[in-house]
């Protein structure tokens, strides 16, 4: 049923009615303003189950592909509203940043050094490490 959800979100979005009548089935009203979209329809009535559809010929079924959704969905992406967020984050530290990439390469042999420290973005911390290795074989 999420895309009977979907469609009354929609048609309720741009000032339509949706009234459930039964199980998958509603009628509709549509807005004068966007009745060219739905054939100069101002009355629908959706069936989203093809039982349903089937026992009211009346309906319209609306599935994947069909006109009803194809013009739902053309109206929401020409009214959707999309925004950019940003957030000011604080320096973040990293306790322990040797123990912890000794810790994770624990598999190599050798002495490990962290030879410098930059903020990426202030959020991530990325570290540049040496790892000098000794051959315990001659």
């Amino acid at each position: 049923m999420e895309l009977q959800k979907f469609v009354t979100k929609v048609i309720e979005g741009f000032g339509g009615v949706v009234e459930p009548v039964e199980y998958a089935l509603c009628q509709v009203l549509i807005p004068e303003e966007y009745k060219s979209y739905f054939q100069n329809k101002t009355e629908l009535e959706l069936a989203f189950d093809f039982e349903v559809a089937q026992e009211n010929p009346q309906s319209e079924f609306v599935t994947f592909g069909s006109f009803i959704l194809e013009q739902v969905q053309t109206i929401a992406n020409q009214q959707a509203i999309s925004t950019l967020r940003f957030a000011e984050v604080e320096r973040q530290t990293l306790a322990n940043p040797l123990k912890k990439i000794t810790h994770f390469l624990q598999e190599e042999n050798g002495k490990i050094n962290i030879l410098d420290e930059i903020n990426v973005m202030g959020v991530w911390a990325v570290f540049q490490f040496h790892i000098t290795s000794y051959s315990i074989f001659v």
